[in-house]
């Protein structure tokens, strides 16, 4: 029994100090910053998967700001070899919102994590968005890490009262 509360406190431990994904080291910037930075906002669906030149085509539900082809080219970052800590970590059929600046040359929309942009979590393009980024991913882990202590204390405390017990 000790030693399953000492393993339960040790993966708590580990939980709450490995981080879940390589983040990236964005400057703290409200939502009204980066929508005023963008020049192109919009809701749409994921075409394809990674590509080998990390631009993935959306499909464009709608335009909350500029406007542009109802498909649209987007430097996510992400291609089958590679990922960066700011890449757009999307796959095929992704609800996401983007918020980038279109590349006057290429015509591509430039974006990243730090710039706001990334998958949603539900593909209803009508209502409101819930704030992209990690909080879900925390929420998770510190979860398993309050579970597994309270898995640790059971067994402490279930070990101390077969202890205490007569014989």
């Amino acid at each position: 029994m000790r030693r399953l509360a000492i393993t339960a406190l040790a993966a708590a431990l580990a939980v709450l100090c490995i981080p879940a994904t390589a983040s990236a080291a964005c400057l703290a910037m409200t939502e009204k910053q980066l929508e005023e930075q963008a020049d192109v906002i919009f809701k749409g669906v994921v075409l394809e998967g990674p590509t080998s030149n990390g631009i993935q085509r959306v499909r464009v539900a709608r335009y909350l700001k500029g406007n542009g082809p109802r498909v649209a080219s987007v430097a996510t970052g992400v291609t089958p070899s590679s990922v960066t800590s700011e890449s757009i970590h999307v796959t095929r059929g992704d609800p996401v919102r983007i918020l980038g600046r279109r590349n006057p040359r290429s015509g591509v929309i430039e974006t990243s994590e730090c710039s706001g942009s990334g998958r949603i979590g539900f593909p209803d393009f009508s209502t409101a968005l819930p704030a992209v980024g990690n909080e879900a991913g925390s929420n998770t882990r510190a979860l398993i890490a309050a579970a597994l202590l309270a898995l640790a204390t059971l067994a402490l405390l279930t070990r101390r009262r077969f202890r205490r017990s007569p014989t």
